[in-house]
């Protein structure tokens, strides 16, 4: 006998890509995926969140690239790999150099777990984390999905830097072409 194991084929796209064709301006994906399509997938997104929460778990890594939607309309959010029970304390040895041939938004591993522009400021500085971690990443999805954007730009440092100064910028500024309300 040898070991093996199954995973779930995803259909469908992730969030990233559905906001990337719709920031290229593709025609399809603007009628399939128009502002109010999307806001009810954040709301999708949030009951799964509130429902992880209620079973005292966090995610620590919500983006768009971690949202799967199906052809349907469904929206799974996926890869738990960073995941904790609330209360579980920080898993921190020091702090960890951050590998130059990182791009922003990629998933940091190390002793800084996370995606720079989704993570928390107490998150970034290895502090307790609650709910209000992933709450600050949902935030980050929701201006993804206004602005077709990143939250945050710049190198993995300046990012980081950002998030912890509180830096933000409102979505009406970065895409003041969007009519966002």
């Amino acid at each position: 006998q040898l070991p093996f194991f199954t995973m779930e084929l995803k259909a469908g796209d992730t969030l990233s890509t559905i906001l990337g064709k719709l920031s290229n301006g593709d025609p399809e994906y603007a009628l399939r995926y128009n502002r109010d399509t999307l806001l009810g997938m954040f709301v999708k997104l949030c009951d799964a969140v509130a429902y992880a929460h209620a079973q005292k778990i966090l995610h620590l890594d919500l983006k768009p690239a971690n949202v799967q939607v199906g052809r349907f309309g469904g929206v799974q959010l996926c890869d738990w790999g960073l995941a904790r029970v609330m209360g579980t304390p920080a898993e921190t040895d020091g702090v960890m150099p951050v590998p130059r041939e990182l791009q922003p938004f990629d998933t940091l591993d190390g002793n800084l777990k996370g995606t720079p522009g989704y993570m928390a400021p107490e998150q970034v500085r290895q502090e307790t984390l609650t709910r209000e971690a992933d709450i600050y990443a949902l935030g980050g999805i929701l201006f993804s999905i206004l602005t077709y954007q990143e939250p945050l730009t710049g190198s993995v440092e300046e990012v980081l830097d950002k998030t912890v100064r509180g830096e933000t910028i409102s979505p009406k500024e970065v895409a003041p072409d969007l009519q966002i309300p």
